[in-house]
């Protein structure tokens, strides 16, 4: 059997698919493993979630859990899929301040051997314009980071717009305003999925070809066009 592709997909309530209060949880890994199952119908992936609610980046668990899931594993992750600073930020934190400390987190999985794919802070329903311009900025440093294991998906622009139009229970956003509901955990594993396929078969031709990869296009692949019909 062929060695499987481990993938830890690491966060906070988002990455755990809180739902209703945390009544239920949806978490996007279950579409992420579909979708990949269908590109790669002769791969194995071993999938793993670790999405702690109301974690922050700074002064929170962020690095602990790393370190701890790190030492603790018995073979290196090949691909984490981390979010983090949407709780940052609701705190009051600086882009700044939140970007610096995802870089530590990510030297962890660096110094692991594993290659992290950074998502961006899903938006939430009713912002401010001051804090709409908080989530914005540090959108942009993610999607801006530069480290030869670092890839990022903007799943804050594919996903459809936080608006109260959106908001139904059990579709894109949950009631609250803030987390998604069961189709927009689904969305969210598709477009990373998407985005993940591409890094994959990148990844592969280049070992097969010798070609350097093209880390801008292939690190922020863009599925939004998904999403056009939505």
């Amino acid at each position: 059997m062929a060695t499987p592709i481990r993938i830890l997909c690491f966060g906070a309530s988002i990455t755990a698919g809180w739902n209703q209060l945390g009544l239920r949880y949806y978490p996007y890994a279950s579409t992420l493993e579909a979708r990949l199952k269908e590109a790669f119908p002769n791969a194995h992936f071993n999938i793993q979630v670790d999405g702690l609610p109301g974690d922050t980046v700074i002064q929170g668990q962020y690095t602990k859990r790393l370190h701890s899931l790190m030492s603790s594993a018995t073979t290196t992750y090949d691909w984490i899929i981390m979010q983090g600073g949407g709780n940052d930020l609701a705190s009051c934190r600086e882009p700044e301040e939140i970007f610096n400390a995802l870089k530590e987190v990510w030297s962890i999985a660096f110094a692991a051997g594993s290659k992290v794919v950074a998502l961006t802070v899903t938006n939430t329903v009713g912002e401010s314009e001051g804090l709409a311009r908080r989530y914005n900025a540090l959108n942009r440093l993610i999607v801006g980071g530069e480290h030869e294991k670092l890839y990022s998906v903007d799943v804050a622009s594919m996903l459809p717009p936080a608006t109260m139009e959106n908001v139904t229970m059990g579709k894109i956003y949950d009631r609250d305003g803030v987390h998604l509901g069961r189709k927009g955990y689904e969305m969210m594993g598709d477009v990373i999925a998407s985005s993940l396929v591409e890094m994959i078969r990148a990844e592969r031709h280049g070992k097969d070809t010798g070609d350097s990869i093209d880390h801008k296009l292939t690190h922020h692949f863009n599925a939004s066009k998904l999403w056009d019909d939505a």
